[in-house]
């Protein structure tokens, strides 16, 4: 630094308490809160320029404050990934292990490949908008859609309450109707002819042919058919208590697949056929004296799941009858199908014995089922019909 510009540095000193050259730009400084601040203010340096920041010095210093500590506060802003980590932990010892592992699934698939890396204050009511458009697409079913919006719905109410949110944007935008969701990716409902079930049964062996008769003719759930105990069953008053559900995803802690409730969550008293019943007596004879489960294992054993029942016995069966593969569940369908096409009561089919909570859900799957042929619609009108006819014929005798 030369002579000249020493001089010039003093005579800007006298005149500029705060504003002050570097290089061609201008700096300020300034004490700001009882901290020394010194900091560029991006202006090129000119006589007005030093003048407006010499009067603004302790706006700028301040903006300057500001700016700093919103990016420190920013900083301490997590991302939905790293808060959701925080509301399951918060949640855990309110939800059974299974639904929590249900929702970190549910999650993992369909929130945070959108949203996981965003700060979880900077999700907007649009962005949830477009979210439940790129549901439409990837869900089956309004209904499944509904818990993941749950799912998402529930973390940032969490965030609310730890004061990170103001309000929930997920519950802000408007869901989707059910008109949306196409149902598409869902199992092909394929039931087998009553002939098949036929075919099914006399080729089954053992316990099996125990098992497929109760399950085409109750049309429980898979789970529920291994989670039935012999308390559940009542031979006098032909009831089937459903009350319970193997789970299908192991406890994290024991690793096994633990009894839980419905899938519902409700209780119902299926109706025992005759058919059942006789397969349930025979069934006893095996099982009946231990007093525990209806249907075990080869090995005596409590079904934990029903892939080897799948993989091993279903299997060989349909391939030994020469049937097409189809998945066990297809026994449920087949009840379903069945029985509606001979005409018994829907509401009995739906209520009763599938368990659904909603008749609509039974008639999405299984309305072209329904056949009830040779009914004469209207027939209670008749005696009145032919009132009207004779009371006409009384005013205009022919």
């Amino acid at each position: 630094m030369n002579e000249f510009e020493d001089n010039e540095r003093d005579q800007m000193a006298k005149v500029y308490k705060h504003a002050f050259k570097r290089g061609n730009m201008i700096w300020v400084r300034g004490t700001q809160l009882g901290k020394y601040q010194r900091i560029a203010t991006g202006k090129v340096h000119s006589i007005a320029n030093m003048n407006w920041v010499e009067k603004n010095w302790e706006i700028l210093i301040q903006k300057f404050i500001d700016e700093k500590n919103h990016l420190l506060l920013r900083e301490t802003i997590p991302t939905l990934d790293e808060y959701t980590i925080q509301s399951f932990a918060q949640q855990e010892a309110s939800r059974r292990f299974y639904i929590t592992d249900m929702y970190k699934r549910q999650y993992r698939d369909f929130i945070s490949p959108i949203f996981g890396s965003t700060k979880i204050d900077e999700i907007k009511v649009g962005d949830i908008k477009k979210w439940y458009g790129y549901l439409t697409k990837k869900i089956n079913t309004h209904k499944y859609a509904t818990n993941i919006r749950t799912v998402f719905s529930t973390i940032l109410s969490d965030a609310i309450e730890d004061e990170y949110l103001d309000k929930n944007v997920v519950k802000s935008a408007r869901f989707p109707k059910k008109d949306n969701f196409k149902n598409l990716g869902q199992e092909e409902v394929k039931p087998f002819s009553l002939d098949e079930v036929y075919t099914l049964i006399d080729n089954a062996e053992g316990q099996f042919k125990n098992l497929i008769t109760y399950q085409f003719f109750t049309s429980t759930r898979p789970g529920e058919m291994i989670a039935l105990t012999w308390k559940d069953i009542d031979f006098e008053k032909n009831l089937i208590y459903i009350n319970k559900n193997r789970q299908s995803v192991p406890n994290p802690e024991t690793g096994k697949n633990e009894i839980g409730p419905t899938k519902t969550g409700l209780h119902r008293s299926v109706t025992m056929l005759p058919i059942v019943k006789v397969a349930l007596e025979e069934q006893h004879k095996i099982t009946g004296k231990k007093k525990g489960f209806v249907f075990l294992t080869i090995h005596g054993e409590p079904y934990m799941d029903t892939d080897g029942l799948r993989k091993r016995q279903w299997a060989k069966l349909l391939k030994k009858c020469s049937i097409d593969d189809r998945t066990f569940y297809q026994t449920r369908h087949t009840f379903a199908s069945i029985f509606l096409s001979k005409g018994e009561d829907l509401t009995w089919i739906s209520k009763i014995m599938l368990g659904h909570t909603q008749i609509e859900t039974t008639l999405r799957y299984y309305a072209k089922y329904i056949e009830q042929q040779g009914i004469v619609r209207g027939s209670f009108l008749t005696l009145r019909t032919n009132h009207v006819q004779v009371q006409k014929s009384e005013i205009f005798p022919s």
